[in-house]
């Protein structure tokens, strides 16, 4: 068996679209009589990373679920660099500082035989010269083992060079840190054949932008349509995909007064909820949907036609978040919450469901399809003649 290797920068959304993207290529490689590729994701966040792969893919079938393989040494490697406990200021020196090292080490890897745990259970033995496929989503590393293919919502020197441009009241972090991140990560995308530029993404504020290259190609959103049954919704409710932002509490309090429910897939960052997986979000009873101003959030909600509702950029935090929030304001895709009482943003998501539907509407007329994965998917292995 040929393996496919995901490379990709931290959160969820990165790993979750990279693998999306790959198991529509194995449903076009199959359609076309050919054989599936093995797909290989760093396991960097445990077994939480396993639970959520599980419940996004559950409406893949078994043997599809069971091609996707977790590598705990690449994953481990991949976190020493990632953004996590810290200040994004230190995540950029670590990543700056630490880029050849552990470039060099996953190469080393790749380039041997080793053993990987399947999403599902068991374990495969695989020959890094069995790789014949890398899809990226904003990688911190470049490899060039194989083909390389980068789906998008920005690139990452975009990002940091952009950010240079913007005042320090607005993105606060160290500018020759970021500067020296830019030139990096410019290097890095020079590894990738083709970069497919979702849309929306984190730059479609700007009317007036233009692709960086003749590398990048626009393609319709980076959200799964393919998702498992929605779960069951007995009580009118908001649902929640972020946590650790100061204030929610007073949101929390106020949905009790209302009569609603609390839903989230992580039930133990919010005490007092109720489980329900992310698909229940476009589910009637559900008022609204606070999350994070990340693709993964944003897309879900986009699709689904409900506004999203996410805290303000912390000027310390990732540049990314900044730019996504002009565009999801620029675009009617959902409200800033900046203390606005829960009654409130109910009545501002509301009025904004037409504009989100015109908004899909459009793109599906542009496009033929809001599926970007399988949209890309065509477009790669066209890409490779296959």
């Amino acid at each position: 068996m040929d393996y496919l290797l995901a490379n990709f920068s931290f959160g969820n959304g990165p790993y979750l679209k990279t693998t999306a993207l790959a198991l529509a290529i194995n449903k076009e490689l199959r359609g076309r009589g050919k054989n599936p590729l093995g797909i290989i994701v760093p396991w960097v966040y445990g077994e939480t990373q396993r639970r959520i792969m599980l419940e996004e893919f559950q409406s893949w079938s078994d043997e599809e679920q069971s091609l996707i393989y977790l590598d705990s040494h690449l994953g481990s490697l991949l976190k020493e660099i990632f953004y996590g406990n810290g200040t994004f200021n230190e995540s950029l020196a670590r990543w700056t500082g630490s880029h050849k090292k552990i470039a060099d080490e996953m190469k080393r890897c790749l380039n041997n035989s080793w053993t990987l745990e399947s999403l599902k259970g068991g374990r495969q033995k695989v020959k890094g010269q069995k790789i014949a496929l890398e899809l990226t989503r904003n990688p911190r590393v470049s490899l060039e083992l194989a083909p390389g293919f980068e789906m998008t919502f920005g690139s990452t020197h975009e990002i940091f060079q952009e950010a240079l441009k913007v005042s320090s009241q607005k993105i606060n972090l160290d500018p020759a840190l970021v500067k020296k991140a830019a030139a990096l990560a410019q290097k890095v995308d020079e590894g990738s054949r083709r970069r497919y530029v979702s849309e929306p993404g984190t730059f479609s504020y700007n009317a007036k932008r233009r692709p960086l290259d003749q590398k990048e190609t626009a393609v319709p959103p980076a959200v799964s349509l393919k998702r498992g049954k929605p779960p069951d919704i007995s009580r009118e409710g908001i649902y929640v995909t972020v946590s650790g932002v100061p204030g929610l509490e007073r949101l929390y309090q106020e949905t009790k007064k209302l009569g609603l429910t609390v839903y989230t897939n992580n039930t133990e960052a919010i005490p007092g909820s109720t489980h329900a997986a992310p698909d229940a979000i476009g589910h009637p009873k559900i008022k609204l949907h606070f999350g994070r101003c990340g693709w993964g959030a944003i897309g879900l909600s986009q699709i689904k036609e409900i506004p999203i509702v996410s805290p303000p950029h912390d000027p310390s935090d990732d540049p990314e978040i900044y730019f996504n929030i002009l565009s999801v304001e620029s675009l009617g895709l959902g409200v800033i919450w900046r203390g606005q009482s829960l009654k409130e943003l109910i009545e501002t998501t509301s009025k904004l469901k037409d504009r989100i539907r015109e908004y899909n509407s459009a793109l599906k007329k542009r496009f033929g399809t809001l599926d970007g994965y399988a949209y890309t998917a065509k477009m790669i292995l066209k890409e490779l003649d296959v």
